[in-house]
């Protein structure tokens, strides 16, 4: 547990919603991702409530990783169509989900002209799916 990984140069911390904690583990998840699979994967989200600590300024060590995320995560990966992936967006827009790979506009809580890897989200209709609304 005490080996370094690398080095913080300020603490690395999360809030509700966003935070620089999430948007770095979910940009980490997207980047392993690919480098498993060997191709690219364009989008990652994390939540918040997986994150259990923050990464102190200072060396990063194994420790510092078990305490942020002390639980035996498995990393999934999804093939999903455009309108699976515009009620992904519906949902992170009202809570602020940190996503990686895609940039938008939340306008009163609603995604605007979302872009993943530069190119804009064009779904189909989409068919409801139970993601919580809370």
């Amino acid at each position: 547990m005490t080996a370094v990984l690398g080095q913080a140069p300020v603490a690395i911390v999360k809030n509700n919603g966003e935070s620089p904690l999430s948007n770095f583990v979910a940009d980490i998840q997207r980047i392993r991702a690919s480098r498993e699979l060997k191709q690219p994967v364009e989008l990652s989200v994390m939540t918040n409530g997986g994150l259990r600590a923050p990464i102190p300024a200072g060396p990063v060590t194994m420790g510092s990783v078990f305490e942020l995320m002390p639980f035996e995560n498995e990393l999934v990966v999804l093939d999903a169509p455009g309108a699976v992936v515009q009620q992904l967006f519906d949902y992170a827009a009202r809570i602020k989900m940190p996503v990686s790979g895609a940039v938008y506009a939340a306008v009163e809580g609603k995604p605007q002209d979302i872009r993943i890897g530069g190119s804009r989200l064009s779904p189909r209709v989409p068919t409801p799916l139970p993601f919580p609304t809370t």
